[in-house]
């Protein structure tokens, strides 16, 4: 199935993803839901899909299973949030506005049982996969993530940078200097030591100004010179 040039208002998009090797081009998702289900025993499963050029207007995705999904040149018009996504071999590629992958499922803040269950068939599902992300060929406005093992993830390793809690495991082994000069890398580090993960990626926003990702870039070239991100 190919779509192009389509807007889709207020849709179950499972319900238009009617078999695989589904297509959609320049299409406009407004108000959409994209694998929402709290039903954890039956999440939708979403394989061999491409969405290239397309928009998501306050869309709602997951959790849902995506495997072999494609996303090229992708803009979020509010901010994009994915809600437990299970990512099997998923390629990002292009320029992409601000958005989230997060390990919590949609509304399930006030669930504890049902998020615990969540999280465990997450963590059997990612001891399968042989990868989950690709983002080697993404340019970012900006991206967070957790969730998914860092060591799951295909990145360009000159402008997405792995950082483990074995290489780094306090924010006292920065001087204040480097805290002075790189104070929005230190906000992904904070949150990286206060997390539960054991790693985290942080790309270089590509898609933003050079004067605003060009100090990114190198605050994360730094943390590699002193042995706090992975040397691939």
């Amino acid at each position: 199935m190919k779509v192009d040039n389509h807007k889709f208002f207020k849709i179950d998009v499972s319900e238009v993803i009617t078999s695989d090797n589904s297509e959609f081009n320049n299409v406009t998702f407004d108000n959409c839901e994209i694998g929402l289900s709290n039903d954890i025993d039956n999440l939708p499963h979403f394989k061999n899909v491409k969405f290239n050029n397309c928009s998501f207007v306050f869309c709602t995705f997951g959790p849902a299973i995506f495997e072999k999904v494609e996303f090229n040149n992708i803009k979020f018009e509010d901010y994009g949030i994915f809600w437990s996504p299970l990512f099997n071999k998923i390629k990002l590629k292009g320029k992409f506005t601000s958005f989230r992958l997060n390990s919590n499922g949609f509304m399930l803040d006030n669930k504890p049982k049902i998020q615990d269950k969540l999280d465990n068939i997450r963590a059997k599902f990612y001891e399968k996969v042989d990868w989950a992300l690709d983002i080697s060929e993404a340019k970012f406005s900006s991206f967070d993530y957790n969730g998914i093992p860092g060591k799951l993830f295909i990145r360009d390793s000159d402008t997405q940078f792995l950082i483990t809690k074995k290489d780094f495991h306090s924010l006292e082994l920065l001087d204040n200097s480097f805290k002075d000069n790189f104070s929005y890398l230190m906000m992904y580090l904070e949150d990286f030591i206060e997390s539960n993960a054991e790693d985290i990626v942080i790309p270089v926003p590509l898609a933003t100004p050079k004067k605003f990702r060009e100090p990114i870039l190198e605050g994360l070239r730094e943390l590699r010179r002193l042995g706090f991100a992975k040397k691939d």
